[in-house]
């Protein structure tokens, strides 16, 4: 009787436990307890020459088990890429083990050098196993796009700047907007970089973009559809003269859709408002010779450098330098290598000059003036084998009361006498009544001779008596652009050139 009431309990447990299983394996699992499988993205750009792209798929949360998705790729080029794991049919088994929080495939296209054109792609995610189930991202479209362009209708978008040099004054505070030209409206993802360089500009400080640059390159990335991109340089104004600056833009690299074309460089010229009509120099040439002087100038506006160049006897070229003390007197020029010409101050004149070349005084010059404020004279003493100075030369000037030279004359001792012989004088008779930006005589840099244009040139010498007559050309506003000068069989002209 016990035996029949424990195997009638068993009997009873058993079949309780088996409805049980069976109950529990007919319930479906809550979707909020499934793990969510689902694209990082929905759209991407591959190029055909990347090595690869990592196609990243996530879960919401850590995989409870080991399961598994089906990844599908909607291709008729398949042969234009492969895949890792490996396409098998069109399809991957994409394995997923416990704690896993994503997973990946990677594209691998096929780089060759035909045309094939652009290929979309759809992968698609689909049959995940129990307890996982699809996110809202279950689609992923991306386009392979082709790099080749031969044989290609629609082939890259070809970047080149349109112009070489643009000249954009400093006062215009909204800036220059350069255009960088495609060949074509862009059909896909582009970008451009472009690299800035100045040899004196610094960027902040005399000049800005837009966009920012960036160490020197400004990354552009222009919109589907766009057939140019553009960049604006920003001049910085300010009240000193810092000069001309030249600002060179170089299309470095592109990307996508855009690829470079021959025209990659542009220069932005930035003119200082300071020096705006300011003499630059001139050129001057007549007879076999020439003469060219440039002149550069400082913070203050006064001549830093002066480039010189002769045609004759020999062509030459040197570059004379300036220097000023804190009051701004010209203290020093340096006229050639270890060769300086110096210049003493006193109440505010200067009264002497010397040579040092190599560091010995081989001449010097001393300066008189005349109630008006004008060099009146100049006596020059030269050193002698035993050390000593001798006076060489003397010179006397003549104004007429408008302080324009009237004539100059050069004179050198008797020996054994106090007396002086004239040896030559030259005489300008008249003046034209406009500014002068180049006196064709220079005592010394403190000291302009000819405040305006000669109208004659006489020269009195050796017992010859030569004239010379001067026409000049003026531009529109007024400032002297050429001088014309004719007499004695000859006939020199010189040029001015201003900024």
């Amino acid at each position: 009787m016990k035996n029949t009431i424990i195997n009638r309990l068993f009997l009873f447990t058993s079949m309780a436990f088996l409805a049980g299983c069976q109950k529990s394996k007919d319930m479906t699992v809550p979707a909020t307890s499934q793990v969510a499988i689902e694209f990082k993205s929905t759209h991407l750009l591959v190029q055909e020459n990347e090595t690869n792209r990592v196609i990243e798929i996530l879960l919401d949360k850590p995989a409870s088990k080991d399961g598994m998705v089906k990844l599908s790729i909607d291709s008729i080029q398949q042969t234009r890429f492969t895949t890792e794991p490996a396409l098998v049919n069109g399809q991957i088994n994409l394995p997923i083990s416990k704690n896993q929080g994503s997973a990946a495939v990677k594209i691998i296209p096929v780089n060759n050098s035909a045309y094939d054109g652009n290929q979309l792609l759809v992968m698609t995610l689909s049959n995940p196993t129990e307890g996982f189930r699809l996110g809202q991202k279950k689609s992923l479209a991306f386009t392979l796009a082709d790099d080749d362009t031969s044989g290609n209708p629609l082939a890259k978008s070809v970047a080149n700047f349109p112009t070489k040099e643009i000249k954009i004054s400093e006062t215009k505070s909204e800036g220059e907007t350069l255009t960088i030209q495609f060949s074509k409206a862009l059909e896909a993802e582009g970008s451009l970089e472009i690299a800035i360089q100045s040899p004196h500009a610094i960027y902040g400080t005399h000049f800005l973009s837009r966009p920012a640059a960036v160490n020197g390159k400004i990354i552009l990335h222009p919109a589907i559809g766009n057939n140019a991109a553009s960049i604006t340089i920003v001049p910085v104004n300010n009240s000193i003269i810092n000069g001309d600056f030249g600002i060179n833009l170089t299309i470095a690299n592109t990307s996508g859709s855009i690829q470079k074309g021959t025209e990659l460089n542009h220069t932005v010229k930035i003119a200082d408002d300071e020096l705006t009509n300011k003499p630059k120099g001139y050129a001057t040439s007549g007879g076999g010779w020439g003469l060219q002087k440039l002149y550069e100038y400082n913070e203050a506006g006064d001549i830093k450098q002066v480039h010189i160049e002769t045609s004759a006897p020999a062509n030459s070229t040197r570059i004379e330098t300036y220097f000023y003390n804190a009051q701004k007197q010209i203290v020093k020029i340096n006229t050639h290598p270890q060769i300086d010409m110096v210049f003493t101050w006193t109440n505010g004149k200067i009264t002497k000059s010397e040579t040092i070349d190599h560091g010995i005084t081989n001449k010097y010059t001393l300066f008189e003036y005349d109630n008006f404020g004008n060099v009146s004279g100049a006596a020059n003493y030269y050193r002698q084998p035993n050390g000593q100075f001798k006076l060489g030369s003397l010179m006397g000037y003549l104004y007429f009361t408008d302080r324009n030279l009237y004539k100059s004359l050069y004179y050198i001792p008797k020996e054994g006498s106090d007396d002086y012989t004239l040896i030559s004088t030259r005489t300008y008779e008249g003046y034209i009544d406009a500014e002068n930006p180049f006196p064709m005589v220079d005592i010394h840099p403190a000291v302009k001779t000819q405040r305006k244009l000669p109208s004659s040139y006489r020269i009195e010498e050796n017992g010859a008596d030569l004239r010379y007559n001067f026409t000049y050309e003026f531009r529109n506003d007024g400032l002297v652009s050429k001088r014309i000068a004719t007499g004695s069989q000859t006939s020199e002209t010189a040029t001015y050139l201003y900024y």
